[in-house]
């Protein structure tokens, strides 16, 4: 018997053997093949097959029967015995394999994060991670289904075992009962249950961001510091925002995380006279506080603190030491138009000046001093 010793799901096997008369007189048999899965434990010798030849032979002759099986694609990988029959029977063994994978892409869908509920006409988002488990680079649609509808598709290439994140977002309907939703691929899915009814309405919560302040000063100076307060709640709410401008080592003993007005003020003084803001559920302001540093604040590290009654938001401030070098300049002299210019002395030196009664001009070039009258030295004294 002459028959392989290994074959793949679906292949085709050819099985032969060579059967002889060792009578002495012509007669014919039927030769019988077992294919791989027979049960070869009971009288072989009696059992049939669908596959058989009929062979007429003279007495001493001889002739090779082949048959041709082909292998499930379905049978399972293992040793299985097969043979051929006629008036006594010969087997042997076979090793099957798992036939491998033809060239093809394979999406399968793992990782799904989907909410499982939502408020009536809430936008949700939903992702999955898709990876091409096949042998061979392809290109789908993934889709996203809501309630067996296909609400939004991507495309997406992948090479064989490279995967990627595909993410969709949708708004569920007002009707208020259970959905089902999901990523699907051409090949796998995966799905989940959504509820959509309405919830209680999230209270006000006033957070604080963008705080804006000048990252140094001077003692004296007037700083402006800005911050955004936005309501994350659904409700509309009212609250007094505060200002805070504090020596860094005073609040180093505190964990401002869990902080709002309520402790800020039962820690510290505000440095600025709060602002009322009412914001209605996702609404957002600006507030601004104007805040002039003592003048003899000691150099060093300070915060600015913008707080509300959920938060607490802060920025670090330098007080740098004022610049003492400076001096007071004096101012120039003014300088006149069509001003007289003085009158050059002989010498440098005005002359003496002349009384009544003296004269200044004498021939000598001296002066002479006459007698005063009596009015004269009457003005005088």
């Amino acid at each position: 018997m002459s028959a392989p010793d290994t074959a793949v799901q679906g292949d085709t096997v050819n099985v032969s053997a060579t059967i002889t008369n060792i009578g002495e007189q012509q007669d014919t048999r039927t030769v019988f093949y077992f294919p791989p899965g027979t049960d070869f434990g009971g009288n072989m010798i009696d059992a049939t097959s669908d596959l058989f030849k009929e062979v007429t032979l003279d007495g001493g002759e001889s002739t090779t029967v082949t048959f041709s099986y082909q292998i499930s694609e379905e049978r399972e990988p293992g040793a299985y015995e097969h043979g051929i029959s006629a008036d006594e029977i010969e087997s042997t063994f076979i090793t099957i394999a798992a036939a491998e994978d033809p060239d093809e892409a394979n999406y399968s869908v793992s990782n799904l994060s989907a909410p499982t509920e939502a408020a009536p006409g809430e936008e949700i988002a939903v992702n999955a991670t898709i990876t091409n488990t096949g042998n061979a680079t392809g290109t789908q649609d993934i889709a996203y289904v809501f309630n067996n509808t296909t609400e939004n598709t991507t495309e997406m290439t992948l090479d064989p075992d490279e995967n990627a994140t595909v993410e969709f977002t949708y708004i569920v309907p007002d009707d208020e009962r259970t959905y089902e939703h999901g990523i699907v691929s051409d090949d796998d899915q995966q799905l989940t249950n959504i509820t959509v009814q309405s919830g209680e309405p999230e209270p006000a919560y006033f957070a604080v961001s963008n705080l804006t302040s000048p990252s140094a000063a001077s003692p004296g100076e007037e700083i402006t510091v800005e911050a955004t307060i936005t309501n994350t709640g659904d409700e509309q709410g009212t609250q007094s925002i505060y200002y805070f401008f504090m020596e860094a080592s005073t609040i180093s003993e505190y964990d401002l995380e869990t902080f709002g007005t309520q402790e800020m003020l039962g820690n510290f003084q505000p440095s600025a006279v709060p602002q009322q803001v009412t914001l209605a559920g996702g609404e957002s302001t600006t507030v601004e506080f104007t805040y002039q540093i003592a003048a003899d604040a000691a150099p060093g590290d300070y915060e600015s603190a913008v707080s509300t009654l959920q938060e607490v938001v802060t920025q670090p401030v330098t007080v740098t030491i004022a610049n003492s070098s400076q001096q007071a300049s004096i101012p120039p002299a003014p300088v006149f138009e069509n001003t007289i210019s003085p009158p050059a002395f002989h010498n440098g030196a005005p002359p003496a000046p002349v009384f009544a009664g003296e004269r200044s001009d004498s021939s000598d070039g001296s002066n002479h001093r006459l007698p005063l009258s009596p009015s004269e030295r009457a003005r005088l004294i």
